[in-house]
């Protein structure tokens, strides 16, 4: 019987040729799927299948493995169930071409139409590539789309939910539309180990608040106002608060190559922020504005203040807005927080000129409070006492601390209304209607006594007593004007001020009447005149 050589094709021997495996220590016979070479009459069981040369004949070739697709001996190889040796190349070649599209991976012999085992494919090409191809394959319903985690590698489909437009971010604002419409649609989280992953870029931890594009551009550098999202041009992002930044923003690229972090419409601009630029600073971009410390000093267009301290444009001008947070005027509002100057930007003339204008306020209170010092050698004696670590010898700052001055809310001057030993009281709450100053309060009541001195000004007006026939010498709260014994009744807990007019003793007429005028009825503000020139 004549036979014809196949490399690929397991032979066997005549049927009237019994013969066993040639391989040393092996006496198997006539085994089906064994090899058998026509040229030497050899055989080989399955368990010793040779590759293209016999061993016996040719001993130098034992050592090689041929592969049954190219016949060509190979390093990298896998013997299948049907017996064939085959390269593992020739594997992953035909997953990648055939598997993916069929689902099926037949054998590479020749003549063979077996079709590998799942897991001879998985040996080759690894399990997790063989469950993606399979996940592949199975048809998806609209919209839906297929997930592996990045951490435990779990498969799974994405079905997209309905579009939320009232998401927020963590800073409680709300997602664009585009970011709201992607989040609902591509935001995947892991069951098995809470990884959030978008199913359109793969990006893992999911962009909160970002579409997937925002977060590509996110590799050129973020916003440098909001340092969330890319920037469009000029290193803004385009959201609309950011825009209107950069509109008050200085748009000029300094001589270091770094964007101007100071205000449009300044004289210079100040110097760059950035570190290595301009090292002897006493600010920096990355630190926070000393106003509002929420923000970094790069965040928003900053100024340069006299004293070599920088602070946001915007904080500075809302701060000077509010001016002092209660009624009685004080200027810490207006004074750098950092070393207590005054808070004078070096090139910006609005700010500068609103600052000036408290600093002449300042003198004038200063002055009009020494001069009172003056005239009450009583509110000298801590000044003059060596054991007063807080005022003695500093006059100045002691008629700053314990004397009120307030704002009139009709004509908006300042007045005395008293010392800081009433206002800590706290019993009593001032409303700015009823800050009036003497010369405003003369003119509203027009009674005897009412009208203004001609020689001295309005701080030195005398009142009546407010609850009783007598001379006021205390003025608290910029409202109210006590004598000495009713000022005493009311700080040892018998509340003047919260009696009603029937609750206090009423003057029995101008013949009876210490002060010998006529006056309004007791719980009722009324002027005498001119302490000075009554003293006088």
């Amino acid at each position: 019987m004549e036979l014809h050589w196949e490399a690929d094709q397991l032979l066997k021997p005549p049927k009237s040729v019994i013969r066993r495996c040639a391989s040393e220590g092996c006496r198997q016979s006539n085994i089906i799927g064994g090899k058998y070479f026509e040229e030497c009459r050899h055989m080989y069981c399955k368990e010793h299948h040779p590759g293209r040369l016999c061993p016996v004949c040719h001993p130098e070739a034992q050592s090689q493995v041929f592969c049954n697709s190219c016949l060509q001996p190979s390093e990298s190889w896998i013997v299948l169930e049907c017996g064939h040796t085959v390269c593992r190349a020739h594997i992953q070649h035909d997953f990648l071409t055939i598997f993916v599209k069929t689902g099926q991976l037949p054998c590479m012999g020749r003549g063979c139409g077996r079709n590998l085992l799942e897991p001879e494919i998985k040996a080759v090409v690894g399990e997790e590539e063989v469950e993606k191809a399979q996940w592949a394959m199975i048809p998806l319903q609209e919209g839906c789309k297929l997930v592996s985690c990045p951490t435990c590698k779990l498969d799974g489909v994405l079905e997209p939910s309905q579009v939320d437009y009232s998401l927020k971010d963590l800073n409680s604002k709300l997602y664009s539309r585009p970011a709201a419409e992607e989040y609902c649609k591509n935001r995947s989280r892991c069951p098995r180990c809470n990884t959030t992953l978008c199913a359109n870029c793969k990006a893992s931890p999911y962009h909160d608040a970002l579409t997937c594009e925002q977060w590509a551009s996110l590799a050129n550098g973020t916003c440098r106002y909001c340092e969330e999202l890319p920037p469009v041009a000029e290193d803004c992002c385009e959201k609309q608060e950011c825009q209107e930044v950069l509109q008050t923003s200085c748009r000029k690229v300094l001589s270091c190559g770094h964007r101007c972090f100071g205000t449009a419409g300044e004289f210079t601009c100040p110097p760059c922020l950035v570190d290595k630029c301009c090292p002897d600073l006493k600010s920096s971009e990355n630190e926070y504005c000393c106003i509002c410390g929420s923000e970094k000093l790069r965040n928003r267009p900053v100024l340069e203040l006299q004293c070599g301290h920088f602070v946001h444009y915007r904080c500075l001008k809302d701060r000077l807005w509010k001016r002092w947070p209660g009624a009685r005027i004080t200027f810490k509002f207006c004074r750098c927080p950092l070393c207590e100057e005054w808070a004078v930007p070096k090139n910006n003339y609005e700010l500068q000129k609103q600052i000036g204008d408290y600093q002449l306020m300042f003198e004038q209170i200063k002055s009009r409070s020494l001069e009172r010092l003056r005239n009450e050698p009583e509110e000298n004696k801590r000044i003059n006492d060596p054991l007063d670590k807080n005022y003695y010898k500093q006059r100045d700052r002691y008629v700053i601390d314990r004397f009120c001055y307030y704002e009139c809310y009709l004509c908006h001057s300042v007045y005395f209304g008293g010392k800081k030993d009433c206002e800590d009281n706290g019993d009593q709450q001032q409303v700015p209607e009823e800050l009036i100053c003497p010369n405003c309060t003369a003119r509203k009541s027009g009674q005897f006594g009412s009208k203004n001195c001609s020689l001295h000004n309005a701080d030195f007006t005398e009142y009546k007593c407010k609850f009783c026939c007598s001379v006021a010498s205390f003025f608290c709260w910029g409202t109210t004007h006590f004598c000495e014994s009713c000022h005493k009744k009311h700080n040892s807990g018998d509340y003047m001020n919260d009696k009603k007019a029937h609750q206090l003793q009423q003057c029995a007429g101008p013949a009876q009447c210490p002060l010998g005028i006529k006056h309004p009825p007791n719980g009722t503000e009324f002027i005498l005149g001119c302490s000075l020139c009554r003293s006088g």
